[in-house]
């Protein structure tokens, strides 16, 4: 059978018989492209056509390729076992190197196996990913690589884990349930001891499985703190940063001993592209908890210590590194609004990975205004604390102060916020 890359148009031979009835992927060697590949229709079948002349087999092999040599069981000296596995590796590719990739995918897939019964599925990964590589038509042992992989996942999950975040898991197919739950990490927080604190650069999204949390807002002008929620098992803390570029905006603090498990935001890239359907079905899951801003809103509390006013000020940012030197050339830009605590405005990002580098870092804002028939200079310290992303590449980024301008400055910005024009 002969089957085609759909990118790049080339041409391998299989043999149909290896592949499964629902198909299976296998790679492109020229452009690494992965694509399914289904065996033929029933109804195309094999019958000779009348006055055709079929192709016949091809040449059976006389001496088939030798057996991979047997590996060893695994040994309880962890020195041993890493040694046996970079031999089995370098066996490989020296069958590689021979052309024999009937016998680079039997080894492969005994590593594969080996792997996956220990648990360590990083490993198993790797090498199925090394499968697709040095033999992308050996669809038979990429086939059994993935059901290895998927059974022993699936076994070693904790059912009570399954039970505790039922509500997500149910709504997740087999094997985004396993790409979940190994996706997470573990941590503990001792009681009285913070997760994180307001303003801090933590994107990580939280699983409480033991233990109690609170989450609170600390009012400065009051010297006042509230708490606007308390968490247990089975909900989950910081949303809002997870699916944005922004810092946490309110201080989650243990009231006991706990332990949870926790997604880093990096994940989602990842997602992506292997397993999209993971992340809107997550998204859903945590939209049914109360974000920060409705807690705030619900406590009577408001979470902007100034009051913003719409502007069409002009300003100059300048990026800085942690020792406040200049990075790259400033760059000038169309205030949205402007407060005593800080700025918006609007920049043209092309990746959620830029999106993600900005929040947190140092920045000088430089802005200018004219009062009484002269030109007011305003330079001012502080840091990127979110950047929000809008369609068509477009983002909002907002910049905090490290202190906030004079009440005088204030009043004469917001006589002059309407007008345009205005030049750092």
């Amino acid at each position: 059978m002969k089957i085609h890359c759909p990118s790049c148009e080339a041409g391998y031979k299989i043999d149909e018989a290896k592949i499964p009835a629902k198909g299976a992927y296998t790679r492109c060697k020229k452009c690494q492209t992965r694509f399914l590949v289904k065996p033929k229709p029933a109804s195309e079948g094999t019958e000779k056509p009348a006055g055709v002349e079929m192709p016949q087999p091809a040449d059976p092999i006389v001496n088939p390729p030798p057996a991979p040599p047997a590996t060893p069981e695994p040994s309880e000296d962890a020195s041993k076992s890493k040694e046996a596995n970079s031999g089995d590796l370098k066996q490989v590719d020296q069958y590689v190197a021979e052309g024999n990739s009937e016998a680079a995918a039997a080894l492969l897939l005994d590593l594969i196996s080996r792997h996956a019964r220990e648990k360590d599925f990083a490993a198993a990964e790797a090498l199925r990913d090394k499968l697709y590589d040095a033999a992308p038509m050996a669809l038979t042992q990429i086939v059994k690589a993935n059901e290895i992989i998927e059974e022993e996942k699936t076994n070693s999950i904790d059912p009570k884990q399954l039970e505790l975040w039922s509500a997500l898991f149910d709504t997740l197919e087999s094997d985004e349930t396993s790409e979940l739950y190994y996706a997470m990490q573990s941590c503990t927080v001792a009681s009285d001891q913070a997760l994180f604190e307001k303003g801090e650069r933590n994107s990580n999204l939280y699983f409480i499985q033991e233990g109690r949390l609170k989450m609170t807002h600390w009012d400065h002008t009051t010297e006042r703190e509230t708490i606007l929620k308390e968490f247990f098992p089975g909900e989950i803390v910081n949303q809002d940063s997870f699916f944005s570029f922004t810092v946490t905006t309110a201080t989650v603090v243990a009231t006991q001993d706990s332990v949870l498990t926790y997604l880093e935001q990096s994940i989602l890239d990842k997602w992506r592209e292997k397993f999209p359907g993971i992340e809107p079905k997550l998204s859903s899951f945590c939209r049914e908890s109360v974000n920060v801003k409705e807690l705030a809103k619900r406590a009577g509390i408001e979470l902007r210590a100034h009051q913003r006013f719409v502007t069409s000020l002009k300003a100059r940012i300048q990026l800085l590194d942690s020792s406040g030197n200049p990075l790259k050339n400033p760059f000038k830009v169309s205030l949205f609004d402007i407060s005593a605590g800080g700025v918006s405005f609007g920049l043209k990002l092309n990746r959620r990975e830029e999106a993600a580098q900005l929040v947190g870092q140092p920045v000088t804002a430089q802005t200018a205004y004219k009062s009484a028939n002269t030109t007011q200079q305003v330079h001012q310290n502080g840091k990127i604390v979110a950047a929000h992303l809008q369609p068509y590449g477009e983002s909002t980024i907002h910049i905090q102060f490290d202190s906030p301008l004079p009440d005088e400055t204030m009043k004469e910005i917001e006589k002059v916020s309407s007008q345009s024009g205005d030049e750092t």
